[in-house]
């Protein structure tokens, strides 16, 4: 766990802290990240490619899906906030942690990247400073991780795939809103769905319901719908134009068409709803 302090949240903030970690530890192969707005600008995205690295961005709205960042992230906050109680140094507290051994494997992450422990207040004897190599870390690791996976697949199950073109409603802050599938997204388990309001967004599986509904009833749009594609793989200019024009045409049809509004449409459930006769007058 590497901890840095920012002066801001900028792309060049963000990026300059990043360099000082990869001098120190070398260049990663994949960097993982939210979907901030610093890592979506031109800035940052020319940084992958300078410095050859892959940056993947998590699910929007799906923390779980960047479990193990998020999970570091609060224990960070665990360790400066007792140490602020405490009146102590935040930097002994890390240290400390560092040189905690984990339950797994019985050594500690200075141990699995340094190959020794850290010298800090408490003392320790000299032999236990002196570098040794560290064998079969990574495959207790993965019996660690296959463990906790057995266990959450008691209570899991795999989620059906989306099709393109297939209704579906989307979590949208307390309302399931409707919306149409586009493509899957090259991220595991995220999909790439158009609103009601013309609007592309990403979205993981999780947030998105299969429904039995033939036809979505028009919804007026709403100003403070969330745009967050930050995918690496988007369709095409002419093709969101095409789908773009077509979901227009459908909606204007059925916002102005009095006998289309009057036609039925079914429910998630499969209860017959009839849209009530509104003119636009």
């Amino acid at each position: 766990m590497a901890l840095g302090r920012l002066s801001d949240t900028t792309s060049k903030g963000v990026i300059t802290a990043m360099k000082s970690i990869f001098v120190r530890h070398g260049i990663p192969d994949i960097v993982i990240s939210d979907n901030g707005p610093q890592y979506a600008s031109e800035e940052f995205r020319s940084f992958p490619e300078s410095w050859e690295f892959t940056h993947v961005t998590s699910s929007p709205g799906h923390a779980q899906s960047n479990g193990q960042a998020e999970r570091t992230v609060q224990t960070v906050k665990q360790l400066l906030k007792r140490s602020q109680n405490d009146a102590g140094d935040p930097y002994i507290a890390l240290v400390e942690y560092r040189n905690t051994p984990l339950e797994s494997v019985g050594l500690s992450p200075a141990q699995m990247l340094m190959g020794r422990r850290l010298k800090t207040k408490l003392p320790e004897s000299t032999s236990l400073l002196t570098p040794e190599r560290a064998l079969n870390v990574h495959k207790q690791l993965k019996a660690k991780q296959a463990k906790q996976k057995k266990y959450y697949d008691q209570h899991a199950k795999p989620l059906p795939e989306l099709h393109k073109g297939e209704n579906v409603r989307m979590h949208f802050g307390d309302k399931w809103k409707p919306a149409v599938v586009l493509e899957k997204h090259i991220q595991p388990r995220s999909y790439v769905v158009s609103t009601s309001e013309s609007r592309m967004l990403r979205r993981n599986r999780r947030h998105l319901r299969q429904t039995a509904e033939s036809m979505f009833p028009p919804t007026a749009a709403e100003s403070n719908v969330d745009v967050d594609m930050n995918c690496e793989k988007t369709p095409s200019v002419d093709k969101v134009k095409s789908h773009t024009q077509s979901l227009a045409a459908t909606l204007s049809s059925h916002s102005c068409n009095p006998s289309t509004l009057a036609q039925p449409y079914r429910t998630r459930s499969g209860r017959l709803v009839k849209a009530p006769l509104r003119y636009n007058v």
